[in-house]
């Protein structure tokens, strides 16, 4: 009962990103403060490739009700630092709403008597045969264009996409939908959302997703 993904409350996209990665084998970053650690910490606990950061040293970062105190540079070394850079360089990344309320302790107590292998089960028996043909590139082309993400993104970004398109239940006629291509794109960092450059970025975090 420890494992079940309806210990997760109150924030539907982490449920989401762990259900797609587990299908799909794949790794899993989250940045944020508390609902960060939490989902990581039940990540990890059902043998997922996990990882965690806040965003900055304090971790109050955008929060509403407490105002981060980090000098900028300060921010910049943070965005360096190896776990970082493997958090953000995860197959799918989830950056936590802190503003949210934040999981209480009992909240992680199972809602509905269903285990992890019957949810492993489920998406087994509902899976879909999906090849590695993207319908329509058009949409990844123009998120990569002016969303400023990485071109080196695209296979992680295909390879999640097509897992979305196996365990989701519309009729995908086997290929990857541009709804599955939609989906794996709000899983990954923009530039934009790092005080680094983009030279920087490339210069630190290519070399672990070409690994």
């Amino acid at each position: 009962m420890e494992n079940d993904l309806n210990q997760i409350v109150r924030n539907g996209q982490g449920k989401r990103a762990i259900e797609v990665a587990l299908a799909g084998d794949h790794s899993v970053g989250f940045v944020g403060h508390l609902n960060a650690f939490r989902l990581n910490e039940f990540a990890n606990r059902i043998g997922l490739k996990s990882h965690y950061t806040t965003q900055c040293p304090c971790g109050f970062w955008e929060y509403q009700t407490w105002n981060c105190q980090c000098p900028i540079e300060d921010i910049k070394l943070w965005e360096k630092n190896n776990n970082f850079i493997a958090t953000v360089t995860s197959d799918i990344v989830i950056f936590t709403d802190e503003n949210l309320p934040q999981f209480a302790i009992e909240n992680w107590r199972p809602e509905k008597e269903e285990q992890l292998s019957n949810i492993t089960n489920r998406i087994a028996r509902n899976r879909q045969d999906i090849s590695d043909e993207v319908d329509d590139s058009g949409l990844l082309d123009a998120a990569i264009k002016n969303s400023r993400i990485l071109e080196a993104y695209r296979p992680v970004i295909i390879a999640v996409a097509k897992t979305v398109a196996e365990i989701s239940s519309w009729d995908s006629k086997g290929k990857i939908t541009q709804a599955a291509v939609a989906e794996a794109i709000t899983y990954r960092p923009r530039s934009t959302q790092f005080l680094i450059s983009d030279e920087e970025i490339a210069e630190l975090y290519l070399p672990l997703l070409t690994k």
